[in-house]
């Protein structure tokens, strides 16, 4: 198996991973859940069109912003 199962305590990225700790990440409630985002630009995005990039219409940036991937939404 590639992927690890994610743990109970793990925390969902809207790319469809998991991350161990929450630190300084963006985060929001999509659907009564916090999902988290691994760079500001992926954040970016999201807030385009929630629904569709949730569902993968919208891609997710390769590459990072010139600003941190910090704070909460």
């Amino acid at each position: 198996m590639l992927f690890s199962e994610p743990k109970r305590n793990d925390l969902m990225t809207a790319c469809g991973g998991f991350l161990r700790e929450e630190g300084d990440r963006v985060s929001v409630e999509f659907r009564g859940r916090r999902v988290y985002f691994c760079r500001l630009a992926c954040y970016r995005a999201y807030l385009t069109d929630p629904e569709r990039f949730m569902k993968g219409a919208i891609p997710h940036p390769l590459e990072e912003d010139d600003e941190s991937a910090s704070g909460s939404a």
